[in-house]
């Protein structure tokens, strides 16, 4: 079932974790968000394309304090201790029965365009939670500076994007097995139990293929989850260490070059 177009989506901004200790120090600030990036924070770019998305409604900043200057007055909602725990603050906060963006705030070559299409496809899809993937060869034409993880898959090699289009009741209903998940994601035989030994097997292996690992995680979430590849390589690109911040600042002054 797709979604009705009447009503905006709304956007929460995920901008309470506890970054690398070396780069706060590097950046000299108190959260990876307000790092300075061409003079300006780095979540502000991630706000400036959110602004103008033609699909999106309101937008929320789940964060610090900190960010209460570089975010609009009555948007900020106090982070919680886990990514979890300000997921369901700012879908709480997003009070919104149908799909709900969500995002880090280190994406500062997001774009308006890159959001429409990823929304509008989720949307029509209907699935109760989406997830970009980018090919390696599409990061790395338009990023080659920037390193990403990669998985290696029967259709390709791909990296995730750092968006999401969910459903609020969907992640409530899964949030004790997402807990799980998150806990184990570096955990191999915690993630065996909840995944299968045979679809970890094939992912060794390189036989998975994208339609068989979106089966399997919808039948341990009891949902339909799906996993839409995109050509925008921008929304991949975030910028987790100091290292990446002067290649960022590059790339933007490129981008600003070529006017787009």
């Amino acid at each position: 079932m797709t979604e009705s177009r009447e009503r905006p989506i709304s956007a929460v901004v995920l901008a309470g974790g506890k970054p690398d200790p070396t780069f706060l120090s590097a950046a000299g600030v108190e959260n990876k968000a307000l790092a300075p990036l061409l003079g300006k924070p780095l979540v502000r770019y991630c706000l400036e394309a959110l602004a103008g998305s033609a699909t999106l409604g309101q937008v929320l900043v789940v964060g610090s304090e900190e960010l209460r200057a570089p975010v609009a007055p009555g948007k900020l909602v106090a982070a919680g201790d886990t990514l979890l725990q300000n997921i369901r603050r700012g879908l709480d906060a997003a009070a919104c029965e149908g799909p709900v963006l969500l995002l880090g705030a280190d994406l500062p070559f997001l774009t308006p365009s890159a959001i429409d299409d990823f929304v509008s496809r989720g949307l029509a899809c209907g699935a109760d939670l989406c997830y970009p993937i980018v090919r390696q060869e599409t990061i790395e034409a338009r990023f080659p500076e920037m390193r990403r993880t990669y998985a290696r898959l029967a259709d390709g090699t791909f990296t995730g994007g750092n968006l999401f289009l969910l459903r609020s009741g969907f992640f409530y209903r899964c949030e004790p097995i997402l807990a799980a998940a998150y806990d184990a994601r570096k955990k191999p035989v915690q993630l065996a139990r909840l995944l299968g030994l045979g679809i970890l097997a094939r992912f060794l292996t390189h036989r998975l293929t994208v339609a068989q690992a979106e089966a399997r995680v919808s039948r341990v979430l009891a949902g339909t989850v799906k996993a839409l590849e995109t050509p925008f390589a921008e929304v991949a690109a975030d910028v987790d260490k100091a290292e990446e911040l002067p290649k960022a600042a590059a790339y933007l002054q490129i981008q600003a070059g070529r006017g787009s």
